[in-house]
Formats: structure tokens, sequence, C-alpha cells
């Protein structure tokens, strides 16, 4: 009964004609769900979804590190609220000479050669906003030891987000309608978008910001923003990923889809709107990036624009001969040329 079950698969992988499947690797090393799930994905071969393979397994991989993370800076006793899925930490070091007897002054020079030496100072020197800039400008992971009033001062903040955006979840509600403070932020991590007020997110400059540096941040863009041509073509033409935040509209505007598509980005189709999905233009730029898409057409549409390929010399070959390469695409999905 195990022989049948491993000598074929549900779905269009093909572990079972190899010797070592996904399964025999998880349970010799023992893996946990989510490095089973990085396996999976690094030996498994789905047609046309390779890219969305790789992009799944980083997202894996932020989650784990997510949780290690929190693991360690728990350990290390620091504030729950400051621990982070981009948390990073250099532990290496001598400590300062540092105590709550230092004077501003030692502890001003400590804290440029070592900010960890600001764990150590004085909850006064903690609350000297020099000092605590002069450590965070070093790391910003410093500010986990600054006093609460300075974890919340706008210069303070400023200088942390320009290190990690991200850390503008942490931010008053009055610095995440900062303008300054949030471009910042997204400028360093687009991803900080989702923290900015809903005021920001809805300023065109701002969200261009944050999709060029992170073109799934148009998730959080506002509906408008979601709606607005030049911000969609900006982030898809990074991402072809982020169609599927865009506004109904635009998944039905031609060139926004063709930008998505050129990405090599034929999986974009999923987001585009109905009538494009069978649009011939969309179709041939998607078929041109990669036959396998042609699993996503009609055989009608996939014979037009075959013939078009033809015509226009755009990978078959003369006289109509068709290379063994796309021959075998089409195979492969049930399309065969007359």
């Amino acid at each position: 009964m195990s022989d049948d079950i491993r000598s074929h698969n549900i779905g269009t992988s093909d572990y079972s004609k190899y010797k070592i499947q996904p399964w025999d690797i998880w349970l010799e090393y023992n893996l946990n769900p989510w490095d089973a799930d990085i396996v999976k994905r690094v030996l498994r071969n789905k047609p046309g979804e390779r890219r969305l393979d790789y992009e799944k397994i980083i997202h894996v991989c932020q989650e784990r590190i997510r949780q290690i993370d929190d693991d360690y800076y728990s350990g290390m006793g620091a504030p729950t609220e400051w621990i982070t899925d981009n948390m990073r930490i250099q532990v290496a070091g001598d400590k300062e000479n540092v105590n709550e007897n230092s004077t501003k002054a030692e502890v001003l020079e400590a804290v440029k050669r070592n900010w960890r030496a600001l764990k150590d100072a004085s909850d006064e020197l903690k609350a000297d906003k020099e000092v605590v800039l002069a450590a965070v400008k070093e790391s910003w992971w410093a500010v986990c030891d600054a006093s609460d009033e300075l974890k919340n001062d706008r210069h303070v903040v400023l200088e942390v987000v320009k290190q990690w955006g991200g850390a503008l979840r942490n931010a008053s509600d009055e610095l995440r309608n900062d303008r300054e403070v949030v471009m910042a932020a997204v400028k360093q991590d687009g991803y900080a978008l989702g923290y900015a007020s809903d005021e920001l997110r809805n300023d065109k400059e701002v969200v261009l910001a944050a999709v060029n540096n992170y073109a799934l941040a148009l998730e959080y863009a506002s509906l408008a923003l979601q709606d607005d041509k030049d911000v969609v073509l900006a982030a898809v033409k990074e991402n072809w990923g982020a169609l599927e935040y865009a506004s109904d509209e635009l998944k039905g505007d031609r060139d926004v889809v063709l930008a998505a598509v050129r990405q090599e980005g034929w999986g974009a189709l999923r987001y585009a709107s109905e009538e494009l999905k069978n649009d011939p233009s969309v179709a041939f730029e998607a078929m041109k990036n990669n036959l396998h898409a042609c699993r996503l057409f009609g055989q009608e549409l996939v014979e037009d624009i075959l013939t078009a390929l033809d015509s226009d010399n755009h990978g078959i070959g003369e006289d109509n001969v068709m290379p063994p390469a796309w021959e075998q695409a089409l195979n492969d999905h049930g399309w065969m040329r007359e």
C-alpha cells in the first residue's frame, strides 16, 4: 500500500519519479513544518510557478527569522514591543566601562564607541536626548534602552527609522502621521507604509517611495492610490505580484497588466480581469515570456497566438516547424497543434 502511495503524485509536481522524496527528508531530519515547507518548494517543479515558489520560500524564511528573533531577543530581556520581524543586532564587542555613576561626558564617549553602553548608564542619562541620539546613530537598537519619553521623541524616532523603517510601528500616532518620519521609514523599508497614518497612505509621493522600495507595499496604500495608474505601474514594474492589490479597474487596464506580465510575471494573469485574461495582446506577451502560460488560455486563442508568433518569427522555426521545447511545453498542457 505504501509503495502505491509513493508511486504517484496528487497534482502536477513530479516527486514520485525520484528515489528520495520530500517526505523522506522531512522524516530523516525531523524537520519542523516551516523547514519542511521550504524543502518541498525547493524540490518541486510545477511548470511556470518557479518564481512564485521562490517568493513563498522567502516569505517562510522571513517568518522563521521572526520566530528566532523573538526567542533570542526575549532571552536578552528586550522589551516585547520592540521585538519585530526585521531585527538585526551585532552582539560582539568589548563591554564599555559604564555604570550608573558615569558622567555624561564618559557615557557620550562610550556610546560612540559601543552603543550597548547606554544600557548600563543611569536613568538620567537614558533620558538625555544628546546621549541617546549619539547611541542611536551607532545602532537603532539602542533606542530600546532609552527612556519612554525619548522612544517617542521625533528626532530620535527619525534617526531610528532611517536605519530600520519597520520601527515606525512602535511610534506614536502623531509620528505615524509625520510626513518626514514616514517618508524616511518607507524609503528604508517600503513595508513600513502599513504603519503610517491613513492620511499618509493616501499621499502619492509617500506611496511611490514605498512601492519603489518594496512593490508589495501597494497593499497598504489607500484605495484611491490603488486606483492610481502611476502608482500601480511603478509597483508592478518592480514586482508583478503587486497587481493583486490594484483596483478592479486597473486590473482591467491593458497597460498595467502588460507591464506586470512583462516582468516574467505571467502568473499576474490570475489577478487580471476576465477580459484581459482572454486578450490576444496580453496572452501574446505572456507566452513570449513563458510558453507554459498557454495553460491559462483556450485552445483557439493559443492557436491564434502561435500563428502570430510564426509570422513574426518570435521563437517559432521557419516553415512553420515548431522547436521541440515549444512542442513539448504545449503537449504537457494538452495542446496538440495541427
